[in-house]
């Protein structure tokens, strides 16, 4: 079975000059893709992920649709289910729920994750989040810092003198991040 992760986060057109002629083009590259795709991938397993908006437009551009066997949309997760999650974290399920900004963040299947390990055993700081000042991207950068944090924090309990800094994990991070 193939995965393609993000088959939106292709671009989605690309302009060229002709040199010769002197020209432009405007190729549609999820389209090119896509064609591509159905071409030389016919009959194997296939996942592909992408969001869903993204897919119809893609589809619309395109002309036709991937040939799958089925199509699973994820859905922000339920109260109910974030509850029954958080249920050896009470307090973070407190949190979370006074908060709507955390909550609709928490509702991404990742991001509910990253919060649980990020904030184990320490709900003060879980607190400190539902006060940040800011936009959701602020409080992503909260979130992620708490979770490198923790994850570094456990793997030095494991092997102490194999680990990079925080410091250097968060350049990489960030390096990486400003790539995409």
């Amino acid at each position: 079975i193939l995965l393609l992760d993000g088959l939106d986060e292709i671009p989605a057109s690309y302009t060229e000059n002709n040199i010769v002629g002197g020209a432009t083009q405007t190729r549609d590259l999820q389209v090119e893709f896509l064609e591509q795709f159905t071409k030389q991938l016919y009959g194997n397993g296939v996942i592909v992920t992408c969001r869903e908006q993204d897919y119809d437009n893609l589809c619309r551009r395109s002309g036709h649709k991937l040939s799958v066997e089925g199509a699973v949309v994820i859905q922000p997760l339920s109260n109910d289910y974030i509850r029954e999650y958080l249920s050896q974290q009470p307090e973070l399920w407190s949190i979370l729920e006074s908060d709507p900004r955390l909550l609709a963040m928490a509702r991404m299947p990742l991001l509910l994750r990253i919060f649980a390990v990020a904030y184990k055993d320490i709900n003060s700081e879980a607190r400190k989040l539902a006060l940040l000042e800011g936009g959701d991207g602020e409080l992503r950068d909260e979130l992620f810092k708490a979770y490198v944090r923790q994850r570094h924090f456990h793997e030095q309990q494991k092997s102490p003198t194999d680990l990079p800094s925080r410091a250097r994990i968060y350049e990489t991070l960030g390096q990486v991040a400003a790539k995409n």
